[in-house]
């Protein structure tokens, strides 16, 4: 590993698209760690490959499921501690379970409730399919 100083050292994030074996790869990824650079192999083979990402410890990954992000349309957003909401029955059941986290975007009138910041999270507790 320590051969691969010269090719990591420096370098914020190391991506790699060529066939490497098992060993250079997991030699690479360790020298990234050693030295804080996040390490990316990316192979594709025709209809196959494989991909393989470290960012490091710090790096949280909350995505529960790998689906993309759900989006609803609110009917309602009853002013009480805590805000109670209310998705469209028209566009199905919202699918959130207790503990997801969602963001509120285009909401006028509620200043008092919701945070002016586009990137405000807040924790859900589910009362039913649409609430």
């Amino acid at each position: 590993a320590e051969s691969l100083s010269f090719l990591v050292d420096g370098m914020a994030v190391v991506v790699v698209t060529i066939p490497l074996p098992n060993a250079t790869i997991t030699a690479l990824n360790t020298k990234c760690r050693e030295l804080g650079s996040s390490f990316i192999y990316a192979y594709g083979a025709g209809a196959f490959g494989k991909v393989f990402c470290d960012f490091g410890d710090n790096f949280v990954v909350s995505d529960k499921d790998g689906e993309n992000p759900a989006t609803s349309q609110v009917e309602t957003i009853l002013p009480t501690n805590p805000a109670a909401v209310k998705v469209l029955e028209d566009q199905g059941r919202h699918g959130l379970e207790t503990g997801d986290k969602v963001t509120f975007s285009k909401v006028k009138g509620l200043d008092k409730i919701l945070s002016t910041d586009p990137t405000a999270q807040y924790e859900v507790k589910v009362t039913g399919p649409f609430t």
